[in-house]
């Protein structure tokens, strides 16, 4: 678990490799016994070169290659790639004429070449071995997320509260019984329907949300809860249950309010939606402990599906709790 959360660091990462590199090319430097170098002429020389090549190459691969190559800005990265690695090469060739170790500019370009293509393979195998790491980790967390949601829906204690709620409806107004019920079981439905999917329509996620409110409101009457919705989310997938979390957390800490109120908006904005929640909640002595598990398991969620997000907390206004959450379209095919 701690390799793995290694190598997912960026700068751990090309540290490391930076440090393996230098350490071959040292060595190799000391057993050439050949050259008439002293020992910290040959290490100051090989930390400029190695620090120029290793820069370059992360250049090349985390600007040009990932901005432009691997969006499909193909004239955009080939103009830069190009002007960019002839740069390189004029200002290699100077500075090695300079050093008087200028061989031929057949012999830099050369080296340039196999330095760029050895550089920009290894980042495509470390982009293969990240998609599996996360597609891997993926994989498990939908499987725990299923049982777990599996695990709620089973739940006696969850049942039986929701049988008392409708037996105490039962006896106080009967009339409503019956259509509380049948939400009750869409809700329930939902959630072990939606676990088996990889991704959901956000039309059918927003029904469910309402749903999810609705049946809170059953036992919270003076629960005030407000919706808003701008744009067309038609073609919008996302991941399933992604906004249940922070909605069970905004019913919870109102509900410690006198007049508890949650108000939700939803927004597309081109290639993206904005998701934004408020409540009101107790400025000081909740009884209720946030762990902050549910929202770093959203990130998560949201990270190893390799879905573009923010989410940003606004903390400003004391007694009062906002979240927004912003998703940017998936490119699938459901």
């Amino acid at each position: 678990m701690k390799i793995r959360l290694a190598y997912e660091n960026f700068w751990f990462r090309n540290i490391t490799f930076y440090l393996l590199l230098f350490s071959l090319f040292l060595y190799n430097e000391y057993a050439d016994r050949t050259q008439d170098k002293t020992p910290e002429y040959i290490l100051i020389e090989l930390i400029l070169i190695l620090t120029a090549i290793y820069g370059a190459v992360m250049f090349s691969n985390v600007i040009l290659v990932r901005k432009f190559l691997l969006e499909k800005k193909y004239f955009t990265f080939f103009k830069y790639f190009a002007l960019f690695w002839v740069f390189y090469i004029i200002v290699q060739v100077q500075v090695t004429q300079n050093f008087g170790e200028y061989i031929s500019l057949f012999n830099e370009i050369l080296g340039t070449l196999f330095m760029l293509f050895v550089g920009t393979g290894i980042y495509f195998i470390n982009l293969w071995v990240l998609q599996n790491v996360f597609r891997t980790h993926k994989k498990l967390l939908n499987s725990q997320a299923e049982l777990t949601f599996l695990k709620q829906q089973l739940n006696p204690h969850f049942l039986l509260n929701a049988m008392n709620n409708l037996y105490g409806d039962a006896l106080a107004e009967p009339q409503t019984v019956a259509e509380k019920i049948l939400k009750l079981s869409g809700l329930l439905r939902y959630q072990i329907e939606a676990t088996k999917k990889e991704y959901v329509c956000l039309t059918e996620e927003i029904d469910f949300v309402q749903k999810y409110i609705g049946y809170h409101q059953y036992k919270s009457h003076n629960l005030k809860v407000t919706e808003h919705s701008e744009g067309d989310f038609e073609d919008f997938f996302i991941l399933p249950l992604v906004f249940m979390t922070l909605i069970e957390n905004a019913i919870k800490f109102s509900s410690e309010c006198e007049q508890p109120y949650v108000d939700i908006h939803w927004k597309f904005m081109e290639d993206h939606l904005i998701f934004t929640i408020e409540n009101n909640c107790l400025a000081e002595g909740s009884f209720l402990e946030s762990t902050g598990l549910g929202l770093e398991n959203l990130r998560r969620r949201l990270i190893v599906s390799f879905v573009k997000h923010k989410i940003t907390i606004d903390k400003n206004v004391i007694g009062v709790f906002k979240l927004e959450l912003q998703l940017w379209k998936l490119n699938i095919n459901v």
